[in-house]
């Protein structure tokens, strides 16, 4: 799971950074220019939105009730909220 968020953050077009441990994985949204906030709203907003909570100031747990579907549809949502939040507070360097 670590692995594949990490993957999708990078291909994101979201300045953020993942860090953590495989069990315990968490995303700081870096701070590159005064959109930092709103991005992180944003995007804890529409996980919300679509079914899934995550903690936005601790890191997340991944327990071993969660199923490989769980996972998946986790990452499915994040790669959703990360579009949302691509689209409305772009980043160019």
């Amino acid at each position: 799971f670590l692995d594949r968020l990490r993957r999708l953050t990078a291909g994101s077009g979201v300045p953020a950074t993942v860090s953590g441990i495989p069990p315990m994985p968490f995303i700081t949204f870096d701070r590159v220019d005064e959109q930092v906030r709103e991005r992180r709203t944003r995007f804890y907003t529409e996980c919300i939105r679509r079914g899934l909570f995550i903690q936005p100031f601790h890191h997340w747990y991944i327990a071993h009730r969660h199923t490989d579907a769980d996972l998946d549809r986790a990452i499915e949502v994040i790669g959703e909220a990360y579009g949302v939040v691509a689209e409305a507070f772009p980043y160019r360097r």
